[in-house]
C-alpha cells in the first residue's frame, strides 16, 4: 500500500503558502469550550476563519455562478497536490478546523456522491490510519456540493469515536456481508459498518439510508481504519442558523459537528451557545 507522510506534507505546504500558514498559526490560539451532555462529549470551537465556509450561500444559483475552488485551474498556485491514484489528489485545507486538515479532491468536476468512490475513500483511510476520512453529503455540510471531495483530520480530535465505543450498541440487519451496529444514546443516531467488501459497504450504507428514507445527499460518512460510521441526516441546517434575532447561532452541521466538534465563526455565538442549543441542533438535523 502507498505510504503518505501527513506531517511532512503539511509542513512542506505551509513553508511556501503564507496565507495557509497564518491560518494554521491562528488555529493554535482559537478558543474552545467543552460540554459533557448525558454522557457524550461536544467541543465548541470559536474559529472566525471558517466564516466563509459556515456562512456560504448554498443555493444552486450561487454555486453555479462561482468558480469551483476545488478544480485544479482555480486553485492557488501555492497549493501542493499529492496524487493518491488516477482519480484523487490530497491537498492541505487552507482554512483548517484541526492542526492537520486535508481535502481529498476528485480530479474531475463531478457532483458530490459517495457510492462510486467508496474504494478510493477506504484507500485514503488505510493510507492514513491516524486520521478520520470523512464525506459530507451535498445537503449535509458539503461546501462544494458540485465537486466530489472528502476531507481528513486527526482521529484524536473526534469525540464521537470514544463516545461510540462507550455507548450502548445494538446490531442492525441491513444487508449480507457486513456487520452493522448502531448507537442512539449519544445525542444523535450513529451507525457503524464493518466489512472488507466495498460492495457490501455500499449496500450497508444504502440500507441504512433507506431505513430513514434518505439518499447520499443527506448523510455524513466517516472512516477510521476499518470502521465506517454513518450518520443519516434529517435537515441541512437548524432554525437557529437563519434566526434574525438574538437566538441566531451560525452553526452549519457537517461531519465535524456530528463527530463532536461544533464550529462557531462568530464570537457572540461561541459565548452564548449552551447545552440546550446543542441538543436542539442535534434533534433537528440528526435522527
Amino acid at each position: 500500500m502507498m505510504s503518505f507522510d501527513v506531517d511532512d506534507f503539511v509542513a512542506r505546504q505551509l513553508e511556501v503558502w503564507p496565507m495557509a500558514c497564518a491560518n494554521y498559526e491562528a488555529l493554535k490560539s482559537v478558543e474552545r469550550k467543552d460540554f459533557c451532555i448525558d454522557g457524550y462529549h461536544i467541543a465548541v470551537q470559536f474559529n472566525p476563519a471558517r466564516k466563509v465556509s459556515t456562512g456560504a450561500n448554498m443555493s444552486s444559483k450561487a454555486i453555479a455562478e462561482r468558480p469551483c475552488f476545488l478544480c485544479e485551474k482555480n486553485r492557488p498556485k501555492e497549493q501542493f497536490a499529492f496524487d493518491v491514484d488516477d482519480d484523487f489528489s490530497i491537498l492541505v485545507n487552507p482554512f483548517p478546523i484541526f492542526p492537520k486538515h486535508l481535502t481529498i479532491v476528485l480530479k474531475r468536476h463531478e457532483p458530490q456522491s459517495v457510492y462510486p468512490y467508496l474504494d478510493n475513500m477506504r484507500r485514503c483511510a488505510r493510507m492514513m490510519p491516524q486520521m478520520v476520512v470523512f464525506f459530507n453529503g451535498a445537503h449535509s455540510g458539503a461546501s462544494a456540493p458540485d465537486h466530489l471531495h472528502f476531507q481528513a483530520s486527526e482521529a484524536s480530535c473526534w469525540p464521537m469515536l470514544g463516545d461510540y465505543e462507550r455507548g450502548q450498541k445494538r446490531a442492525v440487519a441491513v444487508c449480507d456481508g457486513a456487520e452493522v451496529d448502531m448507537c442512539d444514546n449519544i445525542g444523535r443516531l450513529v451507525y457503524r459498518v464493518r466489512t472488507e467488501s466495498n460492495e457490501a459497504l455500499e449496500q450497508a450504507i444504502k440500507g441504512i439510508l433507506e431505513l430513514h428514507d434518505r439518499k447520499d445527499d443527506m448523510v455524513n460518512v466517516m472512516m477510521h481504519g476499518e470502521d465506517v460510521y454513518v450518520v443519516p441526516r434529517k435537515l441541512f441546517r437548524p432554525w437557529q442558523y437563519s434566526a434574525e434575532d438574538d437566538r441566531q447561532l451560525m452553526v452549519s452541521p457537517a461531519s465535524v459537528e456530528v463527530g463532536g466538534v461544533f464550529i462557531t465563526p462568530v464570537e457572540e455565538h461561541f459565548r452564548k451557545i449552551c447545552e440546550c442549543d446543542i441538543k436542539s441542533i442535534f434533534e433537528q438535523v440528526c435522527f
